[in-house]
C-alpha cells in the first residue's frame, strides 16, 4: 500500500461507523462500472426472495448455523 492509501486508511478509520459505511460502499461501487445494473439485478431478486419466504415457498436459516465451518 502506498503512503498517500496508508494516510487514507488511517483517516478514515477516524471516522464515525456510519461515515465509514457510506465511503466502503462508494468504494466498492467505484470498482464495478455496471455495480448499478448489478444493484438492479439482485434488488428483484431480494423481492423474490422475500415473497417467497413471506409465503411460506422457502425455508429460512439460523445465521449461525449457515456461516458455521461445519
Amino acid at each position: 500500500m502506498t503512503k498517500p492509501a496508508r494516510v487514507l486508511l488511517r483517516d478514515a478509520l477516524m471516522l464515525d461507523p456510519a461515515e465509514r459505511a457510506l465511503l466502503a460502499d462508494e468504494l466498492l461501487h467505484s470498482l464495478n462500472s455496471n455495480s448499478s445494473e448489478v444493484d438492479a439485478a439482485w434488488a428483484i431478486e431480494s423481492e423474490k426472495r422475500l415473497e417467497m419466504f413471506l409465503a411460506g415457498k422457502i425455508e429460512s436459516y439460523p445465521a449461525d448455523e449457515v456461516l458455521s465451518e461445519n
